[in-house]
């Protein structure tokens, strides 16, 4: 299929798990190059999506999109790798957009392209498991999230997302910032002020440069009087480390 521009796959999951260790588990056979696609879809298990990435080259590769159903563990190292490897995509913006039903990730080339190169989104309707599936999705972008300068978590309406603040959703929000090392700018919509205020302070033993060392503007969707009073001590402790972090409202 040497002309072939646009391929999608798409199917419902096979419920045996050792099915899809099989599809993991088989040899590689030869390499196939599709020296003209500009855009792969794939919908469906991520055991499917590991087993087919590493006998696929697509050089010309521009666009990306990526949907997990419900899964309760998921392996991402090849699309890391699948991703990392495309010369095409190297995005300046990120967004982390939660779901009443699930979680996606999208990255764009520049500030103001309507279509991104990349999305990967997961169907979940774990409230509590929401952040866990954000760093996961953050997680496979590697290197390529080294030219990421401005970041975005933006949440659906209707939706109740955020859960009870607790250390391990601390951890995982973390996970999630530090996957993109040269943010500049970081907009956050009102249900998120509580969660990272509190996830970006500094605990004993904890440089307040570990998270988003880059970290110019923070953009908050929200009126001053909406503001956790936690905000001002993260903004403090970068400002007492010589990299302060300018603090913007827009309700």
């Amino acid at each position: 299929m040497p002309h072939l521009q646009t391929l999608e796959i798409s199917f419902h999951p096979l419920p045996n798990p050792d099915v899809k260790r099989q599809y993991l588990d088989m040899p590689m056979v030869t390499q196939v190059t599709l020296p003209n696609l500009r855009w792969f879809s794939f919908s469906g298990v991520s055991a499917y999506l590991e087993a087919l990435l590493p006998q696929v080259m697509t050089p010309l590769l521009e666009k990306l999109d990526v949907f997990f159903v419900h899964q309760l563990t998921v392996s991402l190292a090849n699309l890391k790798q699948f991703i990392s490897s495309a010369s095409n995509f190297r995005f300046t913006t990120a967004t982390l957009f939660f779901r009443e039903d699930g979680v996606d990730l999208e990255g764009t080339p520049r500030e103001g392209t309507i279509m991104s190169a990349l999305s990967v989104s997961v169907d979940c309707r774990a409230h509590n498991r929401r952040v866990f599936w954000a760093a996961q999705m953050c997680s496979v972008l590697g290197p390529v999230s080294s030219t990421v300068v401005d970041l975005a978590l933006f949440h659906e309406e209707s939706a109740f997302l955020i859960p009870l603040y607790n250390h391990a959703s601390r951890i995982q929000w973390r996970e999630v910032l530090k996957s993109f090392n040269n943010v500049k700018t970081l907009s956050l919509s009102k249900a998120f002020l509580w969660e990272l205020s509190l996830s970006l302070q500094v605990h004993d033993g904890e440089s307040p440069m570990e998270v988003l060392p880059e970290l110019k503007k923070l953009r908050c969707l929200a009126s001053e009087d909406d503001l956790p009073y936690t905000f001002d001590i993260f903004l403090e402790a970068r400002e007492n480390a010589g990299f302060p972090v300018e603090l913007f409202c827009n309700a």
